[in-house]
């Protein structure tokens, strides 16, 4: 899956999925990289 987390400042970040991603967004796999990259942005 290709997931990518980019800081725009002041707490803003640009989350990005690929088309395969955003096709199987609420599959366990993907819920799991989304919830990481939001741990990280903490």
């Amino acid at each position: 899956m290709a997931l990518s987390v980019e800081s725009q400042g002041n707490g803003v970040a640009l989350i990005t999925l690929d088309e395969a991603a955003a096709r199987n967004a609420f599959d366990l796999e993907s819920m799991q990289a989304l919830s990481d990259a939001f741990t990280v942005l903490l």
